[in-house]
């Protein structure tokens, strides 16, 4: 079983928009390429990932193609974010981020088993000034990540991770 968080949720209406990563062959993949515009179904949540309220100061957001609809709810927090995304088709995610309006300060690098882009751009963004570190998607690189920040010349004030998935593994979120 795989949850996937809404990129809006409006309970009066009883309308929801949801946006998935669908690798693979389950029933979550084969529901959400069926699925169509204006199908009544029933969706349990929304529950949060990880909680957004009061980031300290700019917020660097590092995530996959699993982490987009919450790096879109960060960014109705805070307008202060920089995104970094892995994807092992960043131009694809490019684009999908681009229709989702989801422009500017945002850098997607292809996924690497190294992760030495990743950690460059992410130290890079939080160059700028004491940072809100944001990081989930892959449990790999959330550990990577987190573990590299802690070098950063300008280190995170605050750092909250979630792993939404690990190679082999399943039922993380």
């Amino acid at each position: 079983m795989r949850t996937y968080p809404p990129i809006s949720w409006d309970t009066d209406r009883g309308v929801t928009e949801l946006i998935a990563f669908t690798h693979g062959d389950g029933p979550a993949s084969e529901w959400f390429g069926r699925v169509a515009v204006g199908d009544v179904c029933e969706v349990l949540g929304p529950r949060r990932s990880i909680d957004l309220r009061g980031p300290a100061g700019p917020v660097v957001f590092v995530g996959d193609e699993s982490s987009v609809a919450l790096a879109c709810a960060l960014r109705t927090v805070t307008g202060d974010v920089s995104l970094v995304f892995e994807a092992r088709d960043p131009a694809r995610l490019a684009d999908v981020l681009a229709g989702l309006g989801v422009t500017g300060r945002v850098t997607v690098v292809a996924k690497a088993h190294d992760r030495v882009e990743l950690l460059g751009q992410a130290r890079e963004a939080a160059a700028q000034a004491p940072s809100t570190l944001v990081v989930t998607g892959d449990a790999a690189t959330v550990h990577a990540v987190r573990r590299d920040s802690r070098a950063w010349p300008r280190t995170p004030g605050q750092v909250k991770g979630k792993a939404y998935w690990a190679e082999g593994r399943t039922g993380l979120d």
